[in-house]
């Protein structure tokens, strides 16, 4: 995994990474069968009774949102604050600073972690 820190102009500590979402960020089990260990963790009615309401309830589905399914740079303050940016350019991680500030700068704002909160 390629790694970067780097300070930005207003002297915030940044640190960038690649994230490549793997198969084993895919669902493997249906989450709807009953468990007999999940009454510990929740002690509420079943809401699911319905019908199944998924079109195609066997297909495997990521947790990558769309647009994400090949990757993305993650960016991360030391104050906490996350961005992401679906499209990184090749070698990114050989950027100059500056131009590393401005694909984090583009990148969208995905909160802060719950540590900085």
């Amino acid at each position: 995994m390629s790694f970067r820190n780097f300070v930005d102009a207003e002297g915030r500590k940044w640190e960038a990474w690649f994230v490549r979402p793997t198969v084993k960020e895919r669902r493997q089990t249906d989450r709807r069968i009953e468990n007999v260990n999940a009454g510990a963790a929740y002690s509420g009615r079943n809401r699911r009774v319905g019908p199944e309401r998924r079109v195609n309830a066997s297909r495997p589905r990521t947790h990558a949102a769309t647009g994400y399914e090949n990757g993305w740079l993650c960016f991360e303050s030391e104050n906490g604050e996350k961005r992401r940016l679906v499209w990184a350019p090749d070698s990114w991680e050989k950027l100059p600073l500056d131009r590393l500030w401005v694909l984090c700068r583009v990148a969208t704002f995905v909160g802060k972690t719950e540590q900085s909160r």
